[in-house]
């Protein structure tokens, strides 16, 4: 067990032995980050440092752990919640200089960038970076390759971390908006209002959950519930669970706690945020997700003198960028049941989404996003249906003057507008995953599973992946240990530059029992929704009809959503770091895409006691060394059932078969190859993409004399791989043990 949760566990083992509305305010503004970069249009450079600060939450002193912007030369955003926004355009290069002075942090921190498909050794997780303990620090360097809405928080146990503060919304401008704004079809700047949704829960200015009258910080009840997984501990561990699982008791937006003044019926134009927009226009909210467990399920009212105002929340985009036209959400389409109204918001942990409204009241009409309990019909929505009716959000206070705009529809044009459109990856031929390179390393299902059981390796009832709690995916102990994080048996591998579909069905209602929702996220990767099946992969319940792209998305219980991604490489800007943390230090115009990237679950208990796993994206080659004597070998095509594929070599002296030249599915291919007269010779197969790099020995070849030496014959377990330094030193590692042997 890692040092650090041995710790936080043992301080938790010693410690078993609605408040008075002040005056409304505005909320937080939004504060952009300091650009320091000389080319602030080709480079954001910017400093966040991991703090601790106190702050005023509806009226008390809350002592709370922020991201804040720490520019050299001083200034800089106020220290708030949230962390200041990110501004990022297309194909602009990102420098973040990460430092962590948190203090009473055992698990340490990072920055994930969650959405963006980065390179992977910024993605800031367990499995790609060492943790940032204090007085660390690691520079963060990728190039933004889609325009959508993002956000940043630690990802090492982030539980604490995030509940406590630390997170914040980026925002990466698509090239159209300009031509977007100037044809009228998305308002300007001015009506355009970015809402960071998140919650907390304190206790004399103490951010944790009471438990039996203890306040615990969210890590230490989310180790203990681990251990209850793990263990089977029981009894009063396992209460732990539900308190660590449930949203906070304060909801915030932008960092401040909402108030309505005057009634429900009729708000004023006291109550807080508040926002003033013009009456007949396009108003854009774009709202961020940021809270640990909770369904941010948001609707509009107009006053009940203007019962006929257009309550409709119109899809424009979000998580992966504008739609191709706008999109009415929930309520029954085609057949299907959303389970909440059409023309509102629903928005599990971690997602986000990019909406406009017609402002069709009267002068002086204060409109009032609301939020609303759902269902808990058979657990659906169980974590969230406990809130109040219709609490407030955010308040817009119609005016008159300025012209109008035309009022929205359902399939109004957005990208499509200005002659853009999005991606259809229902078009492209799909692959197939390869197999792990050892049996224990992964699988090759391509259905990804909620589950909610005793784990195969455990001893008590808790959410999984496919029945393995992969606890050891969500932190590290830093020092150089992130490259021997184990990997489960749940791990999907695939080469970069194919195009997988794959299926998340959530089964954990199955049993009778432990049925809801789940916010499942990818890292890494933008996945697009093709269907929503049963969650046995027999019935089709769903299609979706637009090309969207998103990171996020919930899963009903007993449902599957069916989604493409698209392995897309990428180039690698090498990270840095002082302290602890050990990085690569690589920097190449390819390869960004390889690596780790995690799967899990979104609600941060679930993710960090066990439904979580990874995707391994490997390159896409396989390697054949043959003999200098003509001969024979083959190689799998690794394409999807139903795929047709064809198959060609780049060199005279490679031949694929007469029978082996094209073919449909997975198919084991025959190549020959001549004699070779010469030295040592390198050629290429191209078998339905996949490239196969061929070493042919040449004449000088000799063959090492026998008998074998053994290098090692004891003491090790699941050796992976093997290296050799220019004094002939020879290292592997052992990867069960997680150490690197010579």
């Amino acid at each position: 067990m890692k040092t650090w949760k041995l710790f936080i566990k043992t301080v938790a083992a010693m410690l078993l032995v609605t408040a008075i509305l002040t005056p409304a305010a505005l909320a937080n503004t939004l504060y952009k980050v300091t650009n320091v970069s000389p080319s602030p249009t080709l480079t954001n450079e910017f400093y966040l440092t991991a703090t601790n600060i106190t702050t005023s939450i509806n009226g008390t002193n809350v002592k709370v752990l922020v991201y804040r912007d720490v520019p050299p030369g001083g200034g800089g955003a106020p220290a708030q919640i949230p962390g200041p926004l990110i501004e990022m355009t297309v194909g602009q290069t990102i420098i973040c200089h990460f430092k962590n002075k948190l203090t009473n942090n055992v698990e340490g921190a990072t920055v994930h960038w969650h959405g963006l498909e980065l390179d992977n050794d910024s993605d800031g997780t367990a499995v790609t970076q060492d943790t940032v303990f204090n007085g660390d620090t690691y520079t963060y360097r990728f190039v933004v390759p889609r325009p959508g809405l993002y956000w940043y928080h630690s990802h090492m146990i982030p539980g604490t971390t995030t509940f406590g503060g630390m997170y914040g919304p980026i925002i990466v401008r698509d090239t159209n908006e300009t031509a977007l704004i100037a044809a009228n079809v998305l308002p300007s700047t001015n009506y355009t209002f970015p809402l960071v949704l998140s919650d907390i829960s304190f206790t004399n200015g103490t951010v944790g959950k009471v438990v039996n009258g203890t306040n615990y910080s969210l890590n230490t009840l989310i180790l203990l519930c681990e251990d209850n997984v793990l263990n089977g501990s029981g009894g009063q561990l396992f209460s732990m669970c539900g308190e660590a699982g449930k949203p906070g008791s304060v909801f915030l937006c932008n960092g401040s706690v909402p108030i309505r003044a005057g009634t429900s019926c009729t708000p004023t134009t006291n109550s807080a945020p508040v926002f003033y927009i013009g009456k007949n226009q396009r108003i854009r909210l774009q709202l961020f997700n940021a809270t640990i467990s909770r369904n941010s399920y948001l609707s509009l009212r107009y006053p009940c003198s203007n019962p006929t105002g257009n309550t409709n929340l119109y899809h424009i985009g979000g998580q992966g960028g504008l739609l191709d036209s706008a999109v009415l959400e929930g309520g029954v389409q085609s057949g299907y049941d959303f389970q909440y109204s059409k023309g509102t918001v629903n928005l599990g942990s971690g997602m986000r989404t990019d909406v406009m409204f017609y402002s069709s009241g009267s002068n002086g009409d204060v409109i009032q996003l609301v939020g609303n309990p759902l269902s808990q019909a058979g657990g659906l929505y169980n974590l969230s249906a406990a809130f109040p009716t219709n609490y407030p959000v955010a308040f817009f206070v119609i005016t008159n003057g300025g012209s109008t705009n035309l009022p929205l529809a359902a399939g109004s044009p957005i990208l499509t507008a200005v002659g853009a459109a999005n991606e259809n990856l229902r078009l492209l031929n799909t692959n197939s995953l390869v197999a792990p390179p050892y049996y224990a390393y992964g699988t090759q299902s391509g259905t990804i599973e909620f589950s909610n059981s005793v784990p195969q390796n455990g001893n008590g009832t808790g959410p999984t992946i496919g029945g393995y709690a992969a606890t050891a995916l969500d932190g590290n102990s830093g020092g150089g240990s992130w490259p021997y994080v184990p990997h489960p048996p749940t791990a999907l591998w695939a080469r970069v530059g194919t195009v997988l579909q794959l299926a998340i069905a959530n089964n954990t209602g199955n049993g009778g029992a432990g049925g809801a929702v789940h916010p499942f996220h990818l890292h890494g990767f933008s996945m697009q929704p093709v269907s929503i099946y049963s969650s046995d992969m027999q019935s089709i319940l769903y299609n979706f009809p637009n090309n969207q792209f998103v990171d996020t998305l919930d899963i009903l219980p007993g449902e599957a959503l069916v989604f493409r991604i698209k392995l897309e490489d990428r180039p690698i800007i090498a990270d840095s770091a002082t302290g602890g943390p050990v990085t690569l230090a690589t920097s190449a115009a390819t390869g960004g895409g390889l690596g780790r990237w995690l799967m899990h679950c979104h609600i941060f208990l679930h993710g960090a006691i066990g439904m979580i796993s990874e995707l391994v994206v490997v390159p896409n080659s396989t390697t054949r060394l043959v003999s200098s004597a003509a001969g024979t070998n083959s190689v799998i095509a690794a394409v999807g059932s139903g795929v047709p594929w064809t198959a060609n070599a780049s060199n005279s002296w490679l031949h694929v078969t007469p029978g082996d030249t094209s073919g449909t599915g997975p198919s084991v291919v025959l190549f020959t190859y001549d004699a070779n007269p010469g030295p040592t010779r390198y050629g290429t197969l191209n078998i339905g993409g996949q490239i196969v790099e061929v070493t042919q020995a040449g004449t000088t070849y000799v063959q090492a004399p026998g008998p074998l030496t053994g290098l090692v014959t004891n003491g090790i377990n699941a050796p992976f791989g093997i290296a050799v330094d220019e004094d002939g030193n020879v290292f592997f590692a052992d990867s069960a043990n997680k150490i690197v042997k010579k």
